[in-house]
C-alpha cells in the first residue's frame, strides 16, 4: 500500500521498518514518495529504513542503480539496502527455508543481521543510542565453531 497514512503509525511505533521495493513499473517511484511523505510526518523513520530490494519474474533489473541512488538521494542510507534474488518458493505460499535457493538464504540472513545491527542501537527505556560493543559479535551470523570456542 503506496499510501503514507497507512504506513504513519507503524513508523512512528516500529523500531526498525522493513520496506520490500519489488523492481516493477512504476512501484519503486511510488516507494520513493511514499518515504518523502513519512519522512515528513515521522522525521526520524529514515534512520530506521530497511529497504528489501526484491526480484520477481516480471521485475526490470536494469533499474535497480537508478532505484536505488533515488533512495539515497532520499535520505536512506546506503548500507541500508539487501537485494533479495527471485526465488520461486518466496511466491509458493509457505516458505520452506532450507529448500530456498542459497543466494536467497543468504540475503535473508543478511537482512536479519541488518535488522539487529538496527535494534542493537536503540535503547528502549531512553530512546537513545547505546553502546553495542557487547552485541557487535551476535549481530552478525557466525560459524557454528566460532559460537562453541
Amino acid at each position: 500500500n503506496p499510501n503514507p497514512t497507512a504506513w504513519e503509525g507503524a513508523a512512528a511505533a516500529s523500531d526498525v521498518l522493513v520496506i520490500p521495493v519489488p523492481l516493477r513499473g512504476t512501484v519503486p517511484g511510488m516507494v520513493a514518495e511514499m518515504i518523502d511523505d513519512l519522512a515528513g510526518a515521522v522525521p526520524d523513520v529514515l534512520g530506521r529504513v530497511l529497504m528489501l530490494i526484491t526480484e520477481g519474474p516480471d521485475d526490470d533489473p536494469e533499474t535497480e542503480f537508478d532505484d536505488v541512488e533515488t533512495f539515497i538521494r532520499g535520505g536512506i542510507a546506503p548500507d541500508r539496502f539487501v537485494r533479495i534474488p527471485y526465488d520461486r518458493l518466496l511466491h509458493s505460499g509457505r516458505i520452506h527455508y532450507p529448500l530456498l535457493q542459497p543466494d536467497t538464504r543468504t540475503a535473508l540472513i543478511t537482512a536479519a543481521a541488518k535488522v539487529i545491527d538496527l535494534l542493537a542501537g536503540i535503547d528502549g527505556t531512553t530512546e537513545s543510542l547505546i553502546d553495542t560493543t557487547d552485541l557487535h559479535s551476535i549481530a552478525r551470523p557466525q560459524p557454528i565453531t566460532h559460537i562453541r570456542t
